[in-house]
């Protein structure tokens, strides 16, 4: 995919079993390939990372992703969320990384966490935030220092 691709990060309330995730796998990889904007193929990948993120790429140097194609992606990932029984979109969720285990908090708590030193200025961090696949490659891991919450982080963790 091109840097400029298009990124779509989901992430789960909960992480998948092994046999969700090789069903979602083949569900996202069956998606970007039938993936369309106005009747034009879209040169789409898809893929789950960490039995916990789904990650949608369309690169639109080939044909771009309309408003219509948009509401299909949103449309296919509701409806995953319907058949595994989990979240995709509540944004007040955010992820760590400690060793090889993946960690979800809500936001709310994150300033106790960092006070409580169980996530520190070194802890890696995911960025779902990212728009383009040169986003992704270079900073959706990231550690929390150089992260867009830590700013917020740091004043959240004074008042407490």
């Amino acid at each position: 995919m091109d840097p400029s691709s298009k990124t779509w990060i989901y992430m789960s309330s909960r992480p998948f079993t092994d046999l969700e995730t090789t069903e979602i796998e083949i569900a996202v990889n069956h998606f970007a390939k039938a993936w369309t904007a106005h009747g034009s193929n879209l040169k789409a990948s898809g893929e789950v990372r960490f039995n916990r993120f789904i990650i949608l790429m369309v690169d639109e140097s080939h044909a771009g992703a309309s408003g219509c194609s948009i509401d299909k992606s949103v449309h296919f990932i509701k409806s995953l969320e319907q058949q595994f029984d989990v979240e995709f979109f509540n944004r007040l969720l955010f992820a760590w990384k400690e060793r090889d285990e993946i960690h979800v908090s809500t936001l709310s708590a994150f300033p106790a966490l960092y006070n409580n030193h169980e996530i520190t200025d070194e802890t890696i961090v995911f960025d779902n935030n990212v728009t383009t696949k040169k986003q992704f490659d270079e900073r959706w891991l990231v550690i929390l220092r150089d992260s867009w919450m830590f700013p917020r982080l740091r004043k959240a963790s004074i008042k407490i």
